[in-house]
């Protein structure tokens, strides 16, 4: 049973009918997954529910309060994101009632990516699970907000008759629910559509609303959630997933408006262009910190976002940094918060970042200089060290001395063994080791120089009463020349952690505490704010000056995010007064009820809160009036 009566303001204060469904919402995921088995795809639910679901979506910023991220490795090859969403539902949100008459709230909570989400968690604020449709259902509602997104197209066909609303309905369908290589076909044909024809596609491919929702919904989905109405608006919900790593350097691919694309397009996770690949051999000899790449969309889905990334045990994050805006509009309200503090855990923070925005984040992980790495380089030094020793013994004496073999030979063994001790100590998680990968390889090889040293003394054996072979000497002699290169790369990767570590620091732009005395050291001693305030007004400056152009390890979020970027405030502002514009022609309109809850009455009744009473151009009759 649908219910429409006369309702409260809405989140932006504006009268609006309140919408209620005598439904269960266990029983209507039961009921969609129970035809799909049939073989057919499932129906658009109400139309009036999309619309507020598409207009709870253009406007998060208006009723979540906060957002707040928490990212922790769980192991090298995955970390888990931790999300806390503050909210207060909007009075126009749909409610539906059980069969105990218990009431719930429809919320839209996020976009999520089609992508089978890995240990994923919703809770409440007291612990419990909480309702959330089935896969069925969510498709339903969000070919709803299709339908009601259609609805906004400005103009019709030339000749409207009635295939029109199959073509539609059908094409949503397929797009919203249909398998893989079907939702490929279908995109494909949209965009092969001329917005200057007359067909129904064609007037849905002019519609800036309609093809932007159906941009989304191509790859993504609606994550909705039903929330009890006893325990009121105010709620605080708990979202937690788990993100893959791959360690692979990744090229963030944004491109700027061509004749083929008039808008500015994002892909993430590109092969690294031949003049970008030595930032990864840097990173890998650990000349350079490991830069790794957090997608954070949930920014701008709230008025006010912080996330916390923690580094694992061994890391330390030598350099963070936030970074928000639209790159069709890179002057106009950036959002950047950076800092510079050698810790385990940073805090970055924005506030009303603009819907349509490019969100990320980045962290430059190093191995901390004490410990294993300082271990190491000392162990290097010993190594060649013994070697010049052995070498220089060799060299000065023109007979070798009874035994001299043998001794030499415990002598590198021995020394070898103590030095493998040592790295294949393993006092840090697996993501310190997979850092220092190169830089293990590097002490491993120096490591292996004094066992083939014993090698060679034992198969070329310094006989007495002989004159020492020249090839002896130059044989160890070589050996002390590479493990000397070798440990000086232990040293230097030693040094520049250590360097980091004591550096002059960026603060936040949050931070407004009187600046600290500087450090001086052998570090750098100061930090230029100023250039950083000045580029952190535009975006394509921050991009550069952060190092957002360069490689990285990329990390998606199960999160959507946007590939293209062409929204502005005015188009934001239109797509918005468009959905509100479409209501019911009066707000006393008397309760119907329905058998099939997936089609609602008002819909062919004519008094349908989205579809206006002509209904709308695709269902076989024209309107009395456009919607501007």
């Amino acid at each position: 049973m649908a219910e429409a009566d006369g309702g409260r303001s809405s989140a932006r204060g504006a009268a609006r009918p309140a919408l209620r469904w005598r439904a269960s919402p266990v029983e209507l995921a039961l009921q969609a997954s129970g035809r799909a088995t049939t073989g057919q795809l499932p129906d658009a639910f109400c139309a009036e529910v999309g619309r507020r679901m598409l207009l709870a979506q253009l406007q998060f910023s208006e009723w979540v309060l906060r957002r707040v991220e928490t990212i922790a490795f769980q192991d090298e090859r995955s970390v888990v994101r931790e999300m806390t969403i503050d909210l207060r539902v909007r009075d126009d949100a749909p409610v539906f009632v059980d069969d105990a008459d218990v009431e719930y709230w429809l919320v839209p909570l996020t976009l999520m990516r089609r992508r089978t989400l890995v240990d994923f968690h919703i809770r409440t604020e007291d612990d419990e699970p909480l309702a959330m449709p089935g896969l069925r259902l969510a498709q339903q509602l969000d070919e709803a907000i299709l339908l009601a997104a259609a609805a906004t197209a400005t103009r019709q066909p030339a000749a409207v008759d009635a295939r029109d609303a199959t073509v539609v309905t059908g094409f949503i369908r397929d797009l919203v629910a249909g398998r893989r290589d079907e939702v490929r076909q279908c995109w494909d044909r949209f965009e092969a559509t001329s917005p200057s024809g007359e067909g129904p596609l064609e007037v849905l491919r002019g519609s800036t609303v309609f093809t932007a929702t159906a941009r989304k919904l191509r790859n993504g989905f609606t994550l909705y959630a039903f929330l009890p109405c006893q325990k009121g608006r105010r709620r605080l919900l708990r979202v937690s997933f788990v993100e893959p790593i791959r360690w692979v350097y990744q090229w963030p691919d944004l491109r700027r408006p061509t004749a083929q694309e008039p808008a500015w397009t994002y892909r993430a996770n590109q092969r690294v262009p031949a003049r970008y690949r030595w930032d990864r051999v840097a990173a890998t000899l650990g000349w350079a910190a490991t830069r790794i790449r957090f997608q954070v969309p949930a920014a701008e889905r709230a008025a006010s976002y912080h996330v916390e990334i923690t580094a694992p045990p061994g890391v330390r994050i030598a350099r963070a940094t936030l970074l928000a805006g639209r790159p069709n509009e890179p002057e106009h309200r950036v959002t950047a918060d950076h800092e510079e503090n050698d810790t385990l855990t940073v805090g970055l923070h924005g506030v009303e970042i603009p819907y349509g925005s490019l969100c990320r984040a980045q962290v430059d992980l190093r191995v901390q200089s004490s410990g294993w790495l300082a271990t190491m380089a000392i162990a290097g030094l010993a190594v060649c060290a013994v070697l010049a020793a052995a070498a220089w013994q060799v060299a000065r004496q023109e007979q070798p001395v009874p035994e001299q073999g043998n001794n030499m030979v415990v002598l590198f063994l021995t020394t070898a063994a103590a030095a493998a001790t040592l790295v294949a100590h393993r006092e840090s998680s697996g993501v310190a080791a997979r850092l220092v990968v190169g830089v293990r390889t590097v002490a491993a090889v120096c490591i292996a120089l004094p066992v083939v040293a014993a090698g060679f003394v034992t198969y070329h054996e310094l006989e007495p009463d002989e004159p020492t072979e020249p090839s002896a000497f130059l044989w160890l002699l070589s050996l002390t020349l590479a493990a000397g290169v070798l440990s000086l790369q232990l040293v230097v990767v030693w040094f520049l952690s250590r360097r980091a570590e004591r550096a002059g620091r960026l603060r936040s732009p949050w931070d407004m505490t009187p600046d600290p005395p500087v450090h001086q050291g052998f570090g750098r001693s100061s930090v230029d704010s100023r250039r950083h305030e000045s580029a952190d007004r535009h975006l394509l400056d921050a991009i550069r000056l952060h190092g957002f152009h360069r490689p990285a390890i990329g990390i998606r979020s199960s999160e959507a995010y946007h590939e293209r970027y062409d929204v502005t405030d005015s188009s934001h502002s239109s797509a918005v007064a468009r959905l509100t514009k479409l209501r019911a022609t009066s707000d006393t309109t008397p309760p119907y009820t329905c058998g099939n809850p997936t089609r609602c009455p008002h819909r062919d009744s004519g008094t349908c809160l989205v579809m206006t009473e002509n209904g709308p151009w695709w269902n076989g009759r024209r309107r009395s009036r456009a919607d501007a």
